[in-house]
């Protein structure tokens, strides 16, 4: 029985996942000049299968960044809570077998409008931000 208890003890540790420190590696010493050597980084959400694309919308305080294979940006503010979904879908719907149909890049364009790389479709789309119309 006590074998059997360690046993099953070693393989729960073994199953579930540890805590990581999230840490940066800057390969630019540009980047330092933006962010500090020895700010803290925090994490501001979590739960996303695939976040990419992150960019800050500077007119509206908020910013923007896809979950790919979900179809979806969302968007996050401080002192906002959680992220909140911005735009579902945000690409198009791809195929049979087609994993990431949504927004990948994102970019400023001019205010009030963003730039998407839309995988979905396999185009660079202009959006809207205030009507989220592409």
């Amino acid at each position: 029985m006590p074998l059997r208890s360690l046993l099953a003890g070693l393989a729960l540790a073994w199953a579930a996942p540890a805590p990581v420190a999230p840490s940066v590696e800057p390969y630019s010493p540009a980047f330092n000049r933006l962010v500090p050597k020895g700010t803290p980084v925090e994490i501001v959400a979590d739960g996303f299968q695939w976040a990419e694309g992150p960019v800050w919308v500077a007119g509206g305080g908020y910013l923007l960044f896809s979950d790919v294979p979900r179809n979806r940006i969302y968007r996050w503010a401080p002192g906002g809570g959680a992220a909140a979904i911005f735009l579902e879908p945000s690409g198009g719907p791809g195929g049979p077998g087609f994993r990431e149909p949504g927004t990948n890049g994102l970019k400023p364009a001019g205010p009030g409008r963003l730039l998407v790389a839309d995988q979905g479709h396999r185009a660079i789309a202009l959006l809207d931000l205030r009507t989220k119309a592409k």
